[in-house]
């Protein structure tokens, strides 16, 4: 016995339904010399072997498509806009290959000569070595809003920038919608992240205008706004020459 789908029965000698007559289009077809494919999405501003030419450690891949993606949303794509930034969160990641600050110091005299305010004799640093964690409170506890017990590790420094502190965590996650303070450490902690964070931070602190107002020059300058010193300036200053010449091999690097 045979049914149609809405229960209806039907019979042996029941008529096939009709079937609707499609009618042939009346319009031309588009001639193949008008036709426009589809625009293809822009190039990445570097490329993996750029990336792995100026950060031989790093991972290429990622950082590549990370760093293209977040300098591209601030606008860090002129030359020297694109070599100081590079030059910065190259130094300050260990060549992107650190997203989280090391405080694992081996000898007081590293623990002086990095803080030597805080730290005017070696037998001051002495019960700082190999103690990250309490040397993180111990140098950020009390500042940068870091108000709470466990602060100064718990907001040392996160991503390519290395930014500090509870309050600088909390403005950077709020920009992002990243959520609070205590959600940036996570987020900082992957390429996307860390890129993207990093970028805001610098056009936030103005360091594109730093950077269109000269080439090695301003090294110096802007290692003072992101480091608030002259800590590793020789070494942001290869960076930034390495980065200008890769630059200028690789159109459209």
């Amino acid at each position: 016995m045979n049914w149609w789908p809405f229960g209806r029965r039907a019979s042996e000698n029941s008529p096939a339904p009709a079937l609707p007559q499609i009618q042939p289009s009346s319009a031309a077809p588009v001639p193949a010399s008008e036709y426009s494919p589809p625009p293809k999405p822009p190039a990445p501003l570097l490329s993996r072997g750029f990336v792995a030419e100026v950060f031989p450690r790093a991972d290429a891949s990622a950082y590549a498509e990370a760093l293209s993606a977040a300098m591209a949303a601030y606008h860090i794509t002129s030359r020297f806009r694109m070599a100081h930034f590079l030059a910065q969160v190259g130094h300050e990641s260990g060549g992107l290959t650190r997203l989280v600050e090391d405080l694992t110091y081996s000898t007081p005299g590293r623990i002086c000569a990095t803080w030597p305010k805080r730290f005017p004799l070696e037998a001051d640093a002495m019960p700082f070595v190999r103690q990250p964690q309490a040397l993180a409170n111990r140098v950020y506890g009390g500042r940068m809003g870091n108000v709470f017990p466990n602060d100064g590790w718990r907001f040392r420094g996160h991503g390519l920038i290395q930014v500090t502190g509870r309050e600088n965590h909390e403005r950077m996650a709020h920009a992002l919608g990243w959520g609070e303070a205590e959600d940036a450490p996570a987020r900082l902690a992957t390429p996307a992240g860390a890129a993207l964070g990093s970028a805001w931070w610098w056009a936030d602190a103005g360091l594109n205008d730093l950077a269109d107002q000269g080439a090695g020059e301003m090294v110096e300058s802007i290692t003072l706004r992101v480091n608030g010193g002259r800590n590793g300036l020789a070494d942001r200053r290869a960076i930034f020459a390495r980065a200008v010449a890769v630059l200028e091999a690789w159109p459209g690097a």
